[in-house]
């Protein structure tokens, strides 16, 4: 079922969680998203952390863009991790996924990571600097945590 509070799918064996951002990222930047919610990217990653409810291994990344302008460059998105809860110590974890010059899709199925209950979870959204165009817009990201 859909747990609105969390922004989550709960389900007997894994916890889908969902990120939305309903703004542009242009090149050359760094922004991490919201769970369950289509407010802007922001840059400031520790007020966008969620708290992992259960322990389990993070999986299936799976990223869609409405818009991708740009014409050379990447955007590659990356789930950030720390124990204890502690934002400040958030670091990345294999699970990524670049999204290519004027990509809209893109997945990771292969690379997992080891969260606990109480540690903290973001999700970063890098846009290289190379080339032009516009930016990549309306992300919507999900991943397991299983």
């Amino acid at each position: 079922y859909w747990d609105a509070t969390h922004g989550v799918w709960r389900g007997l064996s894994s916890l889908i969680v969902i990120h939305f951002s309903d703004t542009n990222i242009s090149p050359n930047n760094t922004e991490h998203l919201r769970v369950g919610t289509g407010d802007p990217a922001r840059s400031d990653e520790v007020n966008v952390c969620f708290v992992v409810p259960r322990a389990g291994v993070i999986k299936n990344l799976y990223v869609v863009a409405a818009t991708n302008n740009l014409t050379l460059a990447t955007t590659t998105i990356t789930i950030r991790t720390a124990a204890n809860g502690i934002p400040a110590n958030l670091a990345n974890t294999a699970v990524s996924v670049t999204l290519a010059a004027s990509a809209k899709t893109g997945n990771n199925t292969v690379n997992t990571a080891s969260v606990n209950a109480g540690d903290v979870i973001s999700v970063r959204v890098l846009t290289s600097n190379s080339g032009g165009g516009g930016g990549t817009g309306n992300l919507e990201v999900s991943y397991e945590i299983y």
